[in-house]
């Protein structure tokens, strides 16, 4: 689905995904607000899905993007200083798929930071922790965790990931 639009007619050509630090709870505000489509429908039963978050950047101390970000995953808009994640996403929002198996990976950030276009000022704390060895979705060890799960049989009502 992108969008929340799905084309039925294609739906044999996919039988895994893969999540990587994507928001599947609701919140308040943009962009959050528009995921609400992610949990409106069971998952097909055809198809094994991971849903991935990460912990280790806390709202309280991971700079002004990340602190805005979290509050967007709440209900009233506040509370992300409360929050941990991958800067992006919170670590509840990003595994919060009906269906999926979950799995949460320890100090993961969200993005490449150095990769971005002023993400020193935009994102000074997250480029910062980058920049100091933080891997992020994609990186190649990190990859070596997630990966194999592909390769895994199906588990009916298995709702955590193995590995």
């Amino acid at each position: 689905a992108y969008l929340g639009q799905a084309d039925a007619g294609r739906r044999e050509l996919c039988s895994a995904l893969v999540t990587l630090g994507t928001p599947h709870k609701a919140g308040s505000a943009l962009p959050f607000v528009h995921v609400a489509w992610a949990n409106r429908e069971p998952l097909p039963s055809s198809v094994r899905v991971l849903a991935i978050g990460a912990t280790g950047s806390p709202g309280n101390s991971s700079g002004s993007l990340t602190l805005g970000s979290y509050s967007f995953c709440t209900v009233d808009g506040k509370g992300g200083e409360l929050l941990d994640g991958d800067g992006m996403t919170t670590t509840e929002a990003s595994v919060s798929l009906d269906g999926a198996e979950t799995l949460v990976l320890d100090s993961v950030t969200h993005y490449p930071w150095t990769a971005a276009p002023l993400a020193d000022l935009v994102a000074p704390e997250l480029t910062r922790a980058y920049r100091a060895g933080k891997p992020w979705y994609g990186s190649e060890s990190v990859i070596d965790t997630w990966l194999p799960w592909l390769t895994q049989p199906f588990r009916e009502g298995t709702k955590e990931a193995r590995d």
